[in-house]
């Protein structure tokens, strides 16, 4: 029995990317765009359904957490940012699902996250490794 979708990595010039069929006909991409170094911008979204309840699949969550999670373990000092636009009631929804998922799926404390609201009225999540100490050191020591 899987816990999630096969997932498949495909090319993306500005990072890396996978994407993954679910069973509700829809298909899901999972972009990590590039910012420099070991910082990415993580985008998802996926083609239309008729299923309207594809927001419980427990297999769409469980593959979405594990590509996420997969992509930092490779490498440690990765951290990914996330841009929810405030205004914008179904990225509002997004953010709150997102973190419903990511407390499921982080019951060990493996991973942190910081949720930052910006001026543009902009939800920017930002999700790094516990032990990240080269990306602790960067937040806490940049002004100094």
């Amino acid at each position: 029995m899987h816990n999630e979708y096969e997932i498949n990595e495909f090319v993306n010039p500005k990072g890396f990317g996978y994407c993954f069929n679910a069973t509700d006909k829809c298909k899901y991409t999972l972009l990590f765009n590039n910012l420099g170094g070991d910082k990415f911008i993580f985008e998802f979204d996926k083609t239309e359904s008729l299923d309207k309840n594809s927001i419980n699949n427990k297999l769409i969550r469980d593959s979405i957490c594990k590509v996420i999670y997969n992509f930092i373990t490779a490498n440690p000092e990765r951290v990914i940012f996330i841009v929810y636009d405030n205004a914008d009631y179904l990225d509002k929804a997004r953010y709150r699902l997102f973190n419903i998922w990511f407390k499921h799926y982080n019951k060990s404390n493996y991973f942190k996250k910081m949720n930052i609201l910006t001026s543009k009225q902009e939800i920017v999540s930002i999700i790094f490794m516990s032990n990240n100490v080269k990306f602790i050191k960067e937040i806490l020591y940049k002004d100094s």
